[in-house]
């Protein structure tokens, strides 16, 4: 199994495990790390690996396809009852998509929602937030009302994602 380092952080008794994929700026970044510490408080422990080796140019989404099975194996061998994931920019086909991205745009997610639908057993959430362009949930201009309004809705959806783990 490859080895990371990581960022991790859990509520005192977690029973969901979240698996977060980072956007390019990698785990470091001081607003994911914000939000992904309010992830604990719907009991959840928290891994937001550097699948990057913080080298993020030279990768592939899918070169971490294999590393991102290995990790999610860890967080159910501590006995968790669930794990979810959840993604930025880089790994952001698993839940909340700009409608103005190159990267993902929506007629992506929508295949992507589509699959996701067809396996009922497999609880989801995929949206595509209107007139937003790709990267906005971690950088935006927080002078612009507009746009943190937007990325604390975006948060605020993500966040809320840890309720449907249990």
């Amino acid at each position: 199994m490859d080895l990371f380092i990581a960022y991790i952080t859990s509520h005192h008794t977690p029973t969901a495990g979240i698996l977060v994929v980072t956007d390019i700026f990698g785990f470091e970044a001081p607003v994911l790390r914000k939000l992904v510490d309010m992830l604990t408080s719907y009991g959840c422990y928290v891994v937001v690996p550097d699948f990057f080796n913080k080298d993020p140019y030279n990768h592939q989404a899918l070169d971490s396809v294999e590393a991102a099975k290995g990790v999610l194996k860890c967080i159910l061998d501590k006995g968790l009852l669930c794990v979810g994931a959840v993604g930025f920019c880089w790994g952001s086909k698993t839940i909340i998509v700009a409608e103005i991205d190159q990267t993902t745009p929506p007629t992506l997610a929508e295949k992507f929602s589509y699959v996701l639908k067809s396996k009922p057993e497999v609880e989801s959430f995929v949206h595509i937030y209107p007139k937003v362009a790709h990267g906005w949930t971690c950088r935006y201009t927080h002078e612009s009302p507009e746009e943190v309004a937007n990325a604390a809705q975006a948060h605020n959806k993500m966040i809320g994602f840890g309720k449907y783990l249990h």
